[in-house]
């Protein structure tokens, strides 16, 4: 086996270890491309969307697409992003602060094409869960 073969072999590897490891976790698995709105999103769709102010207003249509924008901030505008970020329940609609909020990662196909819901309260998130499947947790399990 020569060296270039093994490099590609290891990458290869790695990659397949990386994604494995992700699924486990419960994290999205899924890229999605995310593009950041000029507006907030209204009408049937809001319900997957977040918004939040780091130095302006920042919102996207899905909340997965919020989480990954997160990942990249530095640690002030982070600490901006996480008190005034917020997202909709999932059966209501009602605007909730998203670090008091729980959510389902990766919820079945059939119900949503998106990566994240969000809910109130966690007995909704566990009664979803259990009714039609994803993984329920907490905001710091989803942003850490």
């Amino acid at each position: 086996m020569t060296i270039k073969q093994l490099i590609i072999l290891l990458s290869i590897s790695f990659f397949m270890i990386a994604f494995s490891l992700q699924k486990a976790s419960g994290q999205p698995t899924s890229a999605v491309e995310c593009k950041q709105l000029e507006e907030k999103v209204s009408g049937k769709t809001q319900k997957y969307s977040i918004n939040a102010y780091v130095e302006a207003l920042v919102s996207f249509d899905s909340i997965d697409c919020g989480v990954e924008f997160r990942k990249d901030l530095c640690a002030m505008d982070m600490a901006s992003f996480d008190v005034s970020a917020v997202v909709y329940d999932f059966n209501t609609g009602e605007e909730l602060l998203m670090q008091e909020t729980f959510f389902i990662i990766n919820p079945p196909p059939e119900i949503t094409n998106k990566k994240i819901i969000s809910f109130k309260t966690e007995a909704a998130a566990k009664q979803f869960a259990t009714e039609h499947g994803g993984k329920a947790v907490n905001f710091d399990k989803l942003v850490y």
